[in-house]
């Protein structure tokens, strides 16, 4: 309900991109040290921090039975793309392999499909990938600008669009059916996250003024 704020780093850095374990039991997040992005995991009842990968990565997010993560990782090359890993970061296995920005990518609640953003295309769309067979498919037509896609437990994606100077949140089927906006307004509405049981949403936007807060 927004009560008993609780300060839970202090590492002199930026500290981004928090995102639970399935467990509750830790966070992978990023920490921003001289320019560097690198991702890190916390176990919340130690407050102990340890790396998850060497490379800069912006982003990550859990498998749905917790059994390992997708990074966001940096190539040497300087484009990104996405990685599974065990729970602490080992076992790196490359889930995309375009030159490209491949970025932000979340799984079904079976675990057997990603959903992700590419600016394969030009700009930023989503795209869904089957792991076993390795497809890719594109499921946003509509947009010039789609970014944040998050898989939730009763299989609907939200995602954020671009549009006009103003972001807005958006659901949609899997397969890029069922198009529904959540939000609109002259403020900004971001980074969207489904709750565990997938009825609400936690977001962050301008709405109140020139500062962001969170919303459900």
């Amino acid at each position: 309900d927004g009560y008993n704020l609780k300060k839970v780093t202090n590492e002199k850095a930026i500290a981004q991109f928090p995102r639970w374990t399935p467990d509750g039991n830790g966070f992978a997040f990023t920490l921003n040290r001289d320019g560097h992005f690198i991702p890190h995991y916390m176990n919340i009842s130690t407050g102990k921090i340890k790396k998850l990968s060497e490379k800069e990565g912006l982003g990550s997010r859990w498998h749905p039975n917790g059994g390992g993560i997708d990074l966001t990782l940096r190539e040497k090359w300087g484009y990104t793309d996405i990685y599974s890993a065990d729970m602490n970061g080992g076992n790196l296995k490359k889930l995309t392999n375009n030159q490209n920005e491949d970025f932000s990518p979340s799984r079904s609640p079976d675990g057997k499909k990603i959903v992700f953003v590419s600016d394969r295309a030009g700009l930023p769309q989503i795209y869904v990938k089957d792991l076993a067979s390795g497809t890719e498919e594109r499921i946003t037509y509509d947009f010039k600008y789609c970014t944040s896609p998050v898989w939730s437990s009763l299989n609907k994606i939200v995602f954020v669009v671009a549009e006009k100077g103003v972001h807005d949140i958006y659901t949609m089927n899997p397969d890029g059916t069922g198009l529904k906006k959540l939000t609109e307004g002259a403020s900004n509405n971001e980074e969207p996250c489904w709750s565990s049981d997938g009825r609400y949403i936690v977001f962050t936007s301008n709405r109140d003024g020139g500062y962001y807060h969170l919303y459900i």
